[in-house]
């Protein structure tokens, strides 16, 4: 929370329909069908504003949520292509099975 705002920028505003923002970010499609849920011992009743997308298929298979979304955004592009291209990394490597280590693997 900043300044009393998610920093995530939920709740999210109800959307008939998936549409894209100015942004570049998806405004997924939100029902306002009148359903809440109460999470807290204090009472605060969340609706489908407060839903994280995720990936059922995804969280099963790496028993963790996965938050997904979808971005059409050029910065998002320059982000990844600033990472892949930035020059050779340093990994640590661990090898559980027979117990050596690989300090330097590009």
């Amino acid at each position: 929370m900043v300044n009393s705002l998610c920093k995530k920028r939920y709740p999210r505003a109800f959307s008939e329909e998936t549409t894209q923002g100015e942004d570049g970010y998806l405004v997924y499609r939100r029902r306002n069908d009148g359903r809440t849920f109460q999470k807290t011992p204090d009472g605060f009743a969340y609706d489908n504003r407060w839903v994280v997308p995720h990936n059922p298929y995804l969280t099963k298979m790496f028993n963790a949520h996965i938050n997904v979304e979808v971005s059409a955004d050029i910065r998002n592009v320059k982000y990844l292509f600033k990472y892949v291209y930035k020059g050779p990394d340093r990994v640590a490597n661990d090898d559980c099975r027979s117990n050596k280590r690989n300090p330097a693997i590009h």
